[in-house]
């Protein structure tokens, strides 16, 4: 007959509940650390009273204020977290930056007013005449600066400059010298 022998351990149960309570302690900290991290980033990304709710768009006419308001919207819009379009953090540099780029604007200043307003003001650009470089016109300002898709025409009140050159570096030369002669035509 075979005798079989069982070790019983003894059950520590003061052991097993500190071990179950450790654990409830981990995780209960993990929980209220996860509530409380989401908690502020929602008050400082998504709370309504830290975004920015007004844009206010001065100078330039209604389809230019349009359009900066559109690139305005689009680049608080853009960031991942919401966290661009808040007021307080709102970059303002980056955001005239933006506007320039993109627009016909000759100068533009973004101001932030707290809480939920930015006033931009712009100065549209004035043109002078059109660069046209291979069918493709744009129009030129008095600074020498090209922008926009401009519509090929010719007449006695525009200035049209066929650019028919390979290289592109010295079309600043070449405008002040147009320009030069432009107002000694206009003299005459």
């Amino acid at each position: 007959m075979a005798v079989t022998v069982r070790t019983v351990r003894p059950v520590d149960r003061m052991a097993q509940t500190q071990r179950t309570r450790l654990w409830l302690r981990v995780v209960g900290s993990l929980v209220v650390c996860i509530a409380c991290g989401v908690g502020f980033w929602w008050l400082v990304a998504r709370a309504p009273w830290m975004r920015v709710s007004e844009i206010q768009v001065q100078g330039g006419n209604e389809g230019l204020e349009r359009q900066v308001r559109t690139i305005t919207q689009e680049y608080i819009d853009s960031s991942w977290l919401g966290v661009r379009g808040l007021t307080p953090i709102l970059d303002t540099e980056d955001l005239a930056s933006a506007i320039a780029s993109k627009s016909d604007v000759a100068t533009v200043s973004v101001v932030k007013r707290y809480w939920h307003t930015v006033q931009i003001e712009i100065t549209s650009r004035t043109p002078v005449g059109l660069w046209c470089v291979s069918g493709e016109c744009q129009f030129v300002d008095e600074a020498g600066t090209r922008w926009g898709v401009a519509p090929l025409s010719r007449g006695p009140l525009l200035l049209l400059v066929e650019d028919e050159r390979a290289e592109r570096g010295r079309e600043g030369e070449i405008w002040r010298g147009i320009r030069t002669s432009q107002a000694l035509l206009i003299e005459l």
